[in-house]
């Protein structure tokens, strides 16, 4: 963990970390053997004071049309996925209204979001906002998910965008070749999030080697690949 680069937004009633490579692959096979995962990630969680039985992991996958996919997760859901054999919530999203559920998100190059509503009775959602999930405008439908779920007022929600790659080597050709950064934030201004409540993370994860990048591994530019993560849970 880089203590400069974790989320500053959030102030209070909410635990969120962000990992970096020094804590190790963040993702089951992919490299390294399922114990030094699993372990990598106890370390981390605990590192903020989080169980890995607590925690649930939103597990991304390629196989559909739908990018936009979310889930609400309980208490009976926690620890699924973060270890071998466990059941997996496949979803692009998924979120919470419990204090005990933590919420766990692998990433490469891909923005990670976290959005917390910290009005009435707190919620929160860590997001995957991939390529496929912004030509969806998937940023925006979080925040109707929200609403629909939970009754979220869009200025009430603060968002953090987690360390993603630049514009020009990684431009998104389908939304007029910007960059994560822009798009997701276009996308979240346009439902009603308040642009004071908005931070995003200035690392560029395609020259930060504090990071891991997936395109620059493809590229031969790094040694290894593999995932950091983020995670949240209310307090």
């Amino acid at each position: 963990m880089i203590k400069a680069d974790q989320p500053k937004i959030f102030k209070s009633g909410v635990i969120v970390a962000l990992s970096s490579v020094e804590d190790g692959n963040m993702r089951l096979g992919l490299g390294v053997s399922d114990e030094v995962v699993t372990e990598n990630r106890r370390k981390f969680l605990a590192r903020n004071m989080i169980a890995l039985q607590s925690t649930v992991l939103c597990n991304v996958t390629y196989d559909r049309e739908n990018f936009t996919e979310y889930v609400a997760v309980k208490k009976q859901d926690k620890g699924r996925g973060m270890v071998p054999g466990t059941a997996m919530t496949v979803a692009d999203a998924i979120a919470t209204d419990e204090k005990d559920c933590a919420l766990f998100l692998p990433l490469a190059d891909c923005v990670g979001a976290i959005l917390y509503d910290p009005a009435r009775q707190p919620r929160l959602m860590v997001a995957h906002l991939g390529r496929h999930s912004v030509e969806q405008q998937g940023a925006a439908q979080c925040i109707e998910f929200m609403k629909f779920k939970y009754g979220t007022k869009p200025e009430d929600v603060r968002v953090w965008l987690s360390p993603s790659p630049n514009g020009e080597d990684y431009p998104l050709w389908k939304r007029d070749n910007k960059s994560f950064r822009d798009v997701v934030t276009e996308d979240l201004l346009s439902v009603g999030v308040s642009e004071e409540n908005i931070e995003v993370s200035d690392v560029d994860t395609v020259t930060n080697e504090n990071y891991f990048s997936h395109s620059e591994f493809l590229k031969g530019n790094r040694a290894h690949d593999g995932r950091y993560a983020i995670v949240a849970k209310l307090r």
